[in-house]
């Protein structure tokens, strides 16, 4: 067992480093990034930053640290909330794919929590999280940061983008409904989905994640609880954070009328990449100094939407996509 124990800084300093967190950016899936802020160290995944701040065999002494840093969190956020994993939708569940709560619920389970206190910062949120018992034998006490809105109740998004996109269909008048339906029977990517085959499925959402063709993806968006049941029948595993998982998350885009560039600041996407396939459009590069990495204004070429795109390397080049508003 390593041991660890946040050594210094008051409570507030200690909330000082956190509050700069949302800044950094995240790890590409799979990988992460270590930091460091005013002399303290962590490190970043692909949806949320971790400070540790103790792993320690003195059970008294990680409950006072943490005891100490959540009053201090009362007087600078305000209102505590409480996360209890048990409130997630059950993995076993269809729909706990859709449920954004899965995020913080997968990071406490890893560190053997079942719940958490969080205060809300911006569109951030802080999860103060302690397990006096973990397995090592220490008692632990972790700081995590991602946005707020993973610890939103879920809303039926399917049937939200249902109801949207049979408005969509009466506006268009007569005949609507029929022209998606043929053209979703048309559709050989919504074939691959539908077939229950690993290998045309696994094709179906390579394809899906490096399109940015919303028309190419709409049959298939149109039948995502289909594709939904599919998927899963072909043995499929949704894990938040897969190539699976992103696929589903475009589609849904597509279905309730979106552009498929929100989910750029999800992604460690190569900006050139993406101009090179006409998705974006870069409107100006700067470099701070010789041999410094670029960061670039990029608007993307469906919505106007502009992003602030930063660049980085650690084991290997990563971006950082920031929405900074629409033309």
């Amino acid at each position: 067992m390593t041991e660890r124990f946040v050594e210094h800084g008051t409570p507030a300093e200690i909330l000082d480093v956190i509050a700069q967190l949302p800044a950094l950016p995240y790890a590409a899936r799979g990988d992460q990034l270590d930091w460091s802020v005013a002399g303290h160290e962590g490190e970043s995944f692909d949806r949320m930053h971790v400070f540790g701040l103790a792993s320690h065999p003195d059970r008294a002494r990680v409950h006072e640290l943490a005891t100490r840093l959540a009053v201090a969190a009362d007087q600078r956020w305000g209102k505590r909330h409480r996360f209890a994993c048990a409130a997630v939708t059950p993995k076993g569940d269809p729909a706990h794919i859709l449920d954004p709560r899965a995020v913080p619920a997968a990071a406490l389970e890893a560190m053997g929590a079942t719940e958490a206190e969080f205060w809300r910062f911006g569109d951030s949120a802080l999860l103060l999280a302690v397990n006096p018992d973990h397995v090592s034998g220490a008692a632990l006490c972790v700081a995590l940061v991602l946005e707020a809105s993973y610890l939103e109740k879920p809303v039926d998004r399917l049937a939200v983008a249902d109801a949207e996109m049979y408005a969509r269909i009466r506006k268009a008048g007569k005949g609507g409904n029929r022209k998606r339906r043929s053209a979703g029977v048309r559709s050989e990517l919504l074939e691959d989905f539908l077939s229950r085959d690993k290998t045309r499925i696994n094709s179906a959402i390579d394809v899906v994640n490096g399109s940015g063709d919303a028309a190419l993806l709409a049959p298939v968006a149109a039948e995502l609880r289909a594709v939904l049941a599919s998927i899963r029948a072909a043995d499929f595993v949704i894990v938040d954070g897969n190539p699976v998982e992103l696929a589903v998350d475009r589609l849904e885009i597509v279905r309730s009328g979106g552009c498929l560039c929100a989910t750029y600041p999800r992604r460690s996407a190569d900006p050139q990449r993406e101009a090179d396939k006409g998705w974006v459009r870069i409107e100006s590069e700067t470099v701070s100094a010789p041999g410094a990495r670029p960061r670039r204004e990029v608007a993307c070429t469906s919505c106007g939407s502009v992003f602030d795109v930063e660049e980085g390397e650690y084991h290997a080049t990563w971006w950082k996509w920031v929405l900074r508003g629409r033309r």
